[in-house]
């Protein structure tokens, strides 16, 4: 009887979560549900091919973004059980060349746990590898010697084991320490051999070819502003010569990932029986996992507060809560009624009993991933999703099916929360990016006579600028059709983006409308501040460099002009 209930409620959320992905502007949904260990419910909405109308189901397979770090602590706990790998050794032991200059106590002391939890406060540095149109710019072989260069203290001292900040990249070095210790292996197919092979998860790839060529994956879109949908290009981080595939670059289905829940699951219900009774329980069958109840342990607390005084950690790849918690949706795209504080009047189970949930969000452009499992039932909620720009579906589908699977009280009207969150959104990129821009635009006309005089003389930006420190050179170029100044990264010459005034000598390669940051895979430039170049000149009116604040959180770093070749 309970089972058919929570299956009519479960059937009635699907009204919610179609409502859902209209709101967000997703071209498909498909979720499905575990419970005491069994797949009681799987369906999907929407398309996953606009051009060839083709629907999705439970075994389309999406790029799972964020939700791939959980895959990443999974392969270096099966190490840790082999003895190959420590939790607690130094990541030095493993990479002689980590040793951060700013910092030598993370050359001393950061470990697994550290990369995994991101607790190393190493500076988010997301521009420094991702370009325009989503193109990779630095250099996987480098990762190690631009990591010790990084800030990793602010105004209130150093970040290492006091700050949580995420960073993917610091938990991609990670696989970097995986692929020194397992012979040579590199780590899609170790992931593959020890871990996806025998879970039998035959639609979960790490290998863009196995991806592309397959014949149910979902497209990646961007809704725009007349309601169309443009396909993006697929993320280059799929690509296995890209350090960042270790935290970004799973894809999988529906179907596989209930089979990768309910192994994590029960392996950490082995672990804790056994832990706890200290007897010799035998292992459950098939399953390769190993060190689950360290990964998905609390490492860092409070990543932020929660406004209900639950406690709130980071595990190893997993976001820990206790619901009621307003921290639920942390991490997910969901992040402007979060800003405005909308959140805090939709927190699920106020008044139902305390329920645990290890979670994860994935983003990428033009996809949208969450993962919850709870330990206590055996229970998980898998929702993917391809298209939204208005919103996270994927997050807002998982909210849905938990209130409906543990029947919370009192019920949320997520569906409304979902109609602000795209408000919001909609209007994010003009609040956020074009208003200052133009305010700083007239601020400078006010305050120069000399207005944009020097723009007849564009070629003299033209120029290699080189920070050697942060290995990244600034390419400017002047573009003889238009008479006007291009920029790219590092080698990747062929993804030009267009440079537009700013004001003197400062130029901007911000997308001028919300549909270009869409289309051009531009999600990472999301502080306006970032996306501007500030050239200096000397007295005789030479310019010898640049200034780029390449992250939101830390200062400006100075590029040098190289001389010309």
């Amino acid at each position: 009887m309970e089972l058919c209930q929570v299956l009519e409620r479960l059937e009635g959320a699907h009204t919610q979560i179609e409502r859902v992905g209209e709101i967000c502007g997703a071209s498909s949904i498909s979720y499905g549900v575990l419970h005491y260990g069994d797949v009681i419910y799987m369906k999907s909405v929407g398309l996953r091919d606009q051009a060839q109308r083709l629907p999705a189901d439970s075994q389309t397979i999406y790029p799972l973004a964020s939700v791939s770090k959980g895959f990443l602590a999974a392969a270096v706990g099966v190490l840790v059980d082999e003895g190959k790998l420590n939790w607690h050794v130094p990541i030095r032991t493993y990479l002689p060349q980590f040793d951060p200059v700013h910092d030598r106590d993370l050359g001393q002391y950061a470990n697994m746990i550290d990369l995994l939890s991101h607790a190393t406060g190493i500076a988010q540095h997301e521009l420094l590898h991702i370009g325009p149109f989503g193109s990779i710019i630095s250099e996987s072989s480098k990762l190690v010697h631009l990591l010790n260069a990084l800030p990793t203290s602010n105004s209130h001292g150093s970040r290492f084991r006091r700050w949580w900040l995420y960073n993917n990249h610091v938990s991609a070095l990670a696989s970097q320490v995986l692929e020194s210790v397992s012979d040579g292996v590199c780590y899609p197919d170790y992931l593959e051999q020890r871990i996806l092979r025998p879970l039998h998860m035959l639609r979960t790839f790490i290998s863009t070819n196995k991806f592309d060529s397959d014949s149910n994956i979902a497209l990646p879109y961007a809704r725009l502003s007349d309601g169309s949908f443009a396909k993006l290009a697929f993320p280059e981080w799929l690509q296995e010569t890209t350090h960042i595939l270790a935290s970004q670059g799973v894809t999988s289905c529906v179907q596989d990932l209930l089979i990768w829940a309910k192994a994590i699951l029960e392996r950490e219900l082995w672990e804790q029986l056994q832990d706890k009774e200290k007897l010799d329980r035998p292992f459950p069958p098939n399953n390769p996992l190993r060190q689950v109840t360290t990964i998905r342990h609390g490492h860092n607390p409070h990543p932020l507060d929660d406004a209900l005084g639950h406690p709130s950690h980071y595990c190893l790849g997993w976001l820990g809560l206790t619901l009621p918690s307003s921290n639920l949706g942390m991490i997910s795209f969901n992040k402007e009624t979060r800003r405005s504080c909308d959140h805090l009047d939709y927190v699920l189970g106020k008044d139902s009993p305390p329920l645990r949930v290890i979670l994860h969000n994935g983003k990428a452009p033009g996809y949208n991933s969450a993962i919850y499992t709870f330990p206590e039932t055996t229970s998980a909620i898998i929702v993917l999703s391809n298209g939204a720009t208005d919103g996270d579906p994927a997050d807002w589908g998982a909210q849905i099916l938990t209130q409906e699977l543990f029947d919370l009280r009192p019920r949320m009207d997520i569906v409304s929360l979902a109609e602000k969150e795209a408000a919001l959104s909609r209007r994010w990129f003009d609040d956020c990016i074009l208003r200052p821009l133009r305010e700083d635009l007239q601020r400078c006309e006010r305050g120069s006579r000399a207005g944009n005089s020097h723009l007849h003389d564009l070629k003299r930006y033209e120029g290699r600028y080189r920070n050697v420190y942060l290995l990244t050179t600034v390419n400017i170029r002047f573009d003889e059709p238009s008479l006007g100044l291009t920029v790219s990264f590092n080698h990747r010459t062929d993804k030009e983006y267009t440079l537009r005034f700013h004001n003197e000598h400062g130029f901007s390669f911000l997308p001028p409308d919300r549909d270009s940051w869409l289309r051009d895979c531009m999600l990472e430039v999301f502080d306006y501040r970032t996306g501007i170049l500030k050239f200096t000149h000397t007295d005789d009116g030479h310019i010898s460099g640049l200034w780029w604040k390449w992250s939101a959180w830390e200062e400006a770093s100075f590029f040098t002009k190289q001389p010309s070749t």
